[in-house]
């Protein structure tokens, strides 16, 4: 045992990564005897391998007129805050880029240092504010469960520590993506094994546990999930923000039956693609675009220059992606049937969909094309097989407007507050930032554990 736990601590937040920092901060710096458990031997999280965006909605009518399954309270405390949280953010002397509007996005800043993908050194400058201020952070220190006690808490830990008393636990832990059992009872069955895993291979689900243990509910949206369209490859963790393939946005994406099984852009990027893909024949599908779409945002994104302008047909093959390349989409129907066992049915599909743009009823297709209605027709013709990339789930513990943990009741548990992904129902079927919300989630979790 520590000699610091000699006396119990005033908070232990469970997670070094963005939510948890944040709350290590936020805690430490109001005076509240601060101690951060991460079961990795590095501090990051998620954060480490992101784009280092940072952004949130406009405002909460933007964000509650998009993410309509959200829930409303969490949804005006995040954009309610972020604009104070930000500024407080920025004042700790942390590499960032100014504020700038992101598009159809809202506003954002950029984890400067690094590339994306790698923000593993702005992470440690985090953990580094965080020790300024006077918290303490437990590396290979795994929650294992945690129990009442005449203090507050008693929180088991692995990794050979020893139980520690605290009044009061942040869980911060990334959600549960990365397990397994979890995803498929609340995802779907079988919904785990389709899915890319493009997330934290810690992240499972040990905060959202533990909390249930002691009596917390579960938030809405527990079915939904947040992610990226992934080449069917395996990927160095580094690269799978530049390798992403963002391009699905402005692509049609078709099963092996060779139909559509999705709008692809129905959400702000391509994410929605995710909640269907995974119930798809094999958890796979293939993405289709010409030369044109592909000069355009195969290369820039368009989305942040804090993502590479980088020839991604060029790197998809290197880590051996299936891409298909044709000179004409009868030919490039053809490899797919032959090689891929795609129904020869998808040249029907893109010819369907490229009558309906010059048309102008791509709206009216099934399923249904709201934007980007650019037909395929510039050839050299592309496919790249891809898959679901989970990166978050979106439900997790039940919280509200302050980050106290409540029961199925709707009752605050005292002394439990949650954070981050781990903080479930602000986003659904549809996301508006994760490290914004992780940034006002920890922000507001760490000063309730330092006022009580």
């Amino acid at each position: 045992m520590s000699e610091n736990d000699s006396n119990p601590w005033d908070v232990i937040i469970v997670g070094a990564g963005f939510a948890g920092l944040t709350a290590g901060i936020a805690a430490a710096e109001a005076g509240a005897r601060t101690l951060i458990v991460e079961s990795e031997a590095v501090p990051g999280g998620g954060a480490s391998i992101s784009s280092g965006i940072l952004w949130a909605p406009q405002s909460t009518a933007d964000l509650t007129g998009y993410v309509t399954d959200g829930d409303p309270a969490l949804q005006s405390a995040y954009c309610d805050n972020f604009f104070p949280a930000l500024e407080w953010f920025m004042s700790h002397g942390l590499p960032l880029s100014q504020p700038a509007p992101l598009g159809d996005l809202g506003i954002g800043i950029v984890m400067e240092g690094g590339t994306a993908g790698k923000k593993h050194e702005f992470m440690a400058l985090m953990a580094e504010a965080a020790r300024r201020k006077g918290a303490e952070i437990r590396f290979n220190a795994p929650l294992q469960s945690a129990v009442r006690s005449e203090d507050g808490y008693l929180v088991n830990l692995g990794g050979g520590k020893m139980p520690v008393r605290t009044r009061a636990i942040v869980f911060a832990g990334g959600g549960f993506q990365a397990n397994s059992e979890l995803v498929d009872r609340y995802i779907g069955a079988n919904a785990a094994r389709a899915f890319y895993q493009r997330g934290m291979p810690a992240n499972t689900g040990a905060g959202l546990q533990t909390a249930l243990s002691l009596g917390a509910g579960e938030s809405r949206n527990m079915n939904h999930v947040y992610g990226h369209s992934m080449p069917d490859a395996p990927l160095p963790p580094e690269r799978l923000q530049p390798l992403t393939a963002y391009i699905a946005l402005h692509s049609i994406a078709v099963n092996r039956a060779g139909k559509r099984f999705v709008n692809e852009t129905e959400g702000k990027l391509e994410e929605v693609i995710l909640e269907e893909a995974w119930k798809q024949d094999g958890g796979v599908f293939w993405l289709i675009f010409d030369d044109r779409t592909y000069r355009q945002f195969g290369i820039d994104t368009g989305i942040s220059p804090a993502l590479p302008k980088i020839d991604r047909l060029v790197e998809w093959r290197a880590v051996g992606a299936p891409v298909f390349e044709a000179r004409s989409l009868e030919e490039l129907a053809q490899q797919l049937h032959e090689t891929e066992g795609v129904s020869y049915d998808a040249l029907e599909t893109i010819n369907t969909f490229n009558a309906a743009c010059h048309a102008g009823t791509a709206e009216n297709l099934d399923p249904p094309r709201s934007i980007n209605p650019d037909p395929v027709e510039h050839g050299p013709f592309y496919a790249l097989r891809a898959r679901g990339g989970l990166s978050a789930t979106c439900g997790g513990i039940r919280v509200d407007d302050a980050m106290r943990v409540l029961d199925s009741a709707g009752n605050a548990l005292p002394g439990l507050y949650a954070a981050g992904v781990d903080a479930g129902g602000v986003f659904g079927r549809y996301y508006g930032g994760w490290l914004g919300w992780a940034l006002v989630s920890g922000w507001l979790a760490g000063q309730g554990t330092a006022a009580r």
